[in-house]
């Protein structure tokens, strides 16, 4: 998909992975949460994984929001990012619940 993905459209999809991959929640971070977004930005999404959140789902679901949108996409599960780190500040600093 060309251009800026509208919110909805994003926030549709998100919900569903969340759903088939039994994660608890999605958040965009990056431009898409700040709102500054353009055609050419990537997909940043952080996923919060559940008991039955399998490592290899956060593939599949960068995968899927990849072929559903064609944009460059990283996707980063929660329990797996460095606590301790300014990337780690910094997403949490500018995440945004979707799903």
């Amino acid at each position: 998909m060309k251009g800026v993905l509208p919110f909805g459209q994003l926030e549709a999809e998100l919900r569903r992975l969340v759903r088939k991959y039994h994660a608890r929640d999605a958040y965009v971070f990056g431009s898409y949460a700040r709102g500054d977004a353009e055609a050419d930005s990537d997909l940043d999404v952080l996923i919060e994984g559940g008991s039955s959140f399998a490592p290899t789902d956060i593939f599949a679901i960068a995968e899927e929001l990849h072929l559903a949108f064609g944009k460059r996409v990283d996707v980063y599960e929660l329990e797996k990012l460095d606590r301790g780190t300014a990337f780690y500040r910094e997403v949490m600093k500018d995440r945004v619940l979707v799903a």
